[in-house]
């Protein structure tokens, strides 16, 4: 399955969860999620790999920045892990602002 593939599987999904998802381009950041979600004033950020591929070094080193900045990321690899992904975003969402 192609890393295309998956992500607009994703994409198609945060869509229909009610959220908007936003391609990421690295025009000055390398390194920066491919995708952004929106839901409910919160902001997520997935990587999207083909199935058995894993981020990059400046890929993880942004990932990491962006968590201790308190936000949502996760690789996505699949079209299961697209599901868990919006589904534990949409969890940290709940937490966070109580709706």
């Amino acid at each position: 399955m192609r890393e295309s593939y998956i992500e607009n599987y994703f994409r198609k999904e945060c869509v229909k969860q009610g959220m908007k998802s936003l391609k990421m381009l690295p025009t000055f950041e390398f390194g920066i999620p491919d995708r952004m979600a929106l839901f409910k004033g919160v902001s997520g950020f997935a990587e999207i790999k083909a199935p058995g591929k894993e981020p990059r070094t400046v890929q993880l080193h942004y990932m990491r920045g962006l968590k201790k900045a308190g936000f949502f990321v996760g690789v996505v690899d699949s079209k299961e892990s697209a599901l868990k992904w919006i589904e534990d975003f949409k969890t940290h969402v709940k937490e966070l602002t109580g709706c």
